[in-house]
């Protein structure tokens, strides 16, 4: 094979393999994305993705904590206040051993902590951001970020 074509065949098994993966092997994510500068609050979202292979339950917990503050709402809650489009219907997830009617397809959910009631504490250098969904006592996603300013 000749070298020239190396540097553009690599990134594409790469990212051809990470789509199959993702067909095969279907979740959801949670995460915190944080634009931050060292002098500034933390301004930072709460994203939550779905997929149509797994529905969430309405009544899953979403708990944010930033600083020792936590927020905890609903799934449904969550989404509702995103006031993006969603799709309920009947379907599994097995990591959590729900079967009923739930959250699903392919949608992100983004949410800004300050919607949430959420701010950093001045006094403190080190913070941390922790995103949890929970159903039934089962964790099954979570984040933890830490910031020091």
């Amino acid at each position: 094979m000749n070298k020239t074509y190396l540097p553009y065949i690599l990134p594409t098994i790469s990212i051809i393999a990470i789509f199959v993966i993702a067909l095969i092997n279907p979740s959801i994510t949670g995460s915190a994305i944080t634009p931050f500068r060292k002098t500034s609050n933390i301004a930072s979202e709460v994203k939550i993705t779905t997929n149509k292979e797994v529905v969430i339950p309405a009544n899953a917990m979403v708990l944010v904590t930033l600083d020792n503050t936590t927020k905890n709402l609903t799934f449904s809650q969550f989404v509702k206040m995103t006031r993006k489009p969603y799709t309920v219907n009947y379907g599994k997830y097995q990591e959590i051993n729900y079967e009923g009617q739930g959250y699903t397809g392919f949608y992100t959910y983004t949410l800004p902590i300050s919607k949430l009631g959420l701010k950093q504490n001045k006094k403190l250098k080190n913070h941390e951001l922790n995103v949890k969904l929970i159903y039934d006592e089962k964790v099954f996603v979570e984040n933890i970020y830490k910031y020091t300013t």
